[in-house]
């Protein structure tokens, strides 16, 4: 698909125009997605329509991993003062009741079935500063089925997930996973990432003593007066085209999950409250934000074979640029000569470093290596003793020079293919600048 945009003389034209658009693009994504992957989002569209599909585009909001930590520290903060750290409790002692002081216990547990996003928001919420002060408060506790063990006045339930649309699903996981187990009056906090403004009113509503936190407060995309995208004539033009797009690939709900109309995602996926425009990998459509695991699963299939491009290529144009990432070391047959070659500990650290560059979240990484967590941090170690990563597991400055040694090779020959085809039958596109570079 890259090479097929990159030769296409129409389509080359046709996007001459948008370049500046979709770099900036690029930049508010922090360059979780790149120029290509909007090039192949738009051949989801007619080219008449490219204009009103960068402008839904460029209004989504993504969320990374340090704004999710931020958001989950945030909610912890609110939460930890309205709990007190001891309750009294009445004990039967000796045939007579008698009052206990008691300490508190605040049980944790991700909204949805396991595999949800609710269980990847407690990995987050571990790795908060509120967390790590106060871990001697905090349970946690994935699998349902144990909360009826969780009784009495002592213990405080707090609900994790990352975006609360509707508020619908995260009511019906409620009544029919958690009321009769911990009890229907038991006081319980509901916190998440992103809220819509009718979901709050629900969960409310449909939960007995329970209170929603939340870090930001959105509204339907098509709102009018809310919008983001001005005057009413406007809105109504984008949510026809948008509706339009999203019933061809997803009839049933073409704006969302229950018309939540959402503009909000996540750096390890997307949620079904996003306009499935974004998503939905229905009918050959191809998703910019992947939804589903096997969307993630056909992407890191793509980026681990792109990465393995890059350092073939490499090691063709720059041994010693390659020798700073190949570790293996081998001879010739002939004795005399030696080589690098790249390890599979080679590959997933410069797999990492693509992927902090991206600003992807640790679980995404480990996902995407098709790793634990614990491998992931034997990793950072090795990198760390390569001085590829420091301490607090960011690239040092020798890091950060091999990367671009690596990128300024790969986007050289690029340009250099480009430059080859210039006097080809077909005029060949050369952009402006990739990346930013000119």
């Amino acid at each position: 698909m890259r090479k097929k945009i990159i030769l296409d003389s129409n389509l080359r034209r046709e996007l001459e125009e948008y370049q500046e658009k979709i770099h900036l693009i690029c930049r508010r994504f922090n360059r979780a997605v790149d120029e290509l992957d909007i090039l192949r989002w738009l051949k989801n569209f007619e080219p008449t329509k490219w204009e009103d599909a960068l402008t839904v585009l460029s209004m989504v909001e993504y969320i990374d991993d340090s704004e999710i930590l931020e958001a989950y520290n945030y909610c912890l903060q609110v939460i930890l003062p309205d709990i007190p750290k001891k309750v009294y409790i009445d004990e039967l002692i000796k045939r007579r009741i008698k009052k206990r002081r008691k300490s508190t216990k605040i049980i944790v547990v991700p909204v949805g079935m396991p595999g949800k996003s609710g269980t990847a928001m407690v990995y987050f919420l571990r790795k908060t500063q509120i967390f790590d002060k106060n871990k001697h408060r905090f349970e946690i506790v994935v699998d349902v089925e144990k909360l009826s063990e969780y009784k009495g006045k002592e213990y405080f339930f707090v609900f994790v997930d990352d975006y609360f649309g509707s508020g619908g699903s995260a009511a019906k996981y409620y009544k029919n996973y958690i009321q009769d187990k911990i009890g229907v009056d038991t006081p319980s906090y509901w916190i998440s990432v992103v809220v819509q403004e009718n979901a709050v009113n629900q969960l409310e509503k449909k939960i007995s003593n329970c209170k929603v936190i939340y870090w930001k407060k959105h509204y339907k995309a098509f709102l009018k007066n809310r919008s983001p995208f001005g005057k009413y004539e406007r809105v109504r033009e984008l949510r026809e085209f948008c509706y339009a797009y999203g019933q061809r690939i997803n009839w049933n709900e073409p704006l969302g999950y229950e018309n939540t109309q959402g503009m909000v995602t996540f750096s390890y996926g997307a949620p079904n409250n996003l306009l499935p425009i974004f998503w939905s990998s229905g009918k050959k459509w191809f998703p910019i934000f992947p939804r589903y695991s096997k969307d993630r699963m056909s992407w890191s299939k793509d980026f681990r074979k792109e990465v393995a491009y890059w350092l073939s290529l490499v090691r063709v144009l720059d041994t010693e640029v390659y020798s700073k990432i190949a570790t293996g070391q081998g001879t010739r047959k002939n004795g005399t000569e030696e080589f690098n070659y790249i390890l599979k500990i080679d590959f997933q650290i410069f797999c990492i470093i693509r992927m902090l560059k991206q600003r992807r979240a640790i679980p995404v990484i480990c996902q995407i290596l098709g790793i634990a967590l614990k491998d992931y941090e034997d990793l950072m170690e090795e990198g760390r003793k390569r001085k590829i990563f420091d301490q607090n597991k960011n690239l040092t400055q020798f890091g950060e020079l091999m990367y671009n040694e690596i990128l300024g090779k790969v986007i050289e020959y690029r340009l250099r293919e480009v430059r080859s085809t210039i006097n080809a039958p077909t005029v060949l596109y050369v952009p402006r600048s990739f990346r930013g570079e000119t």
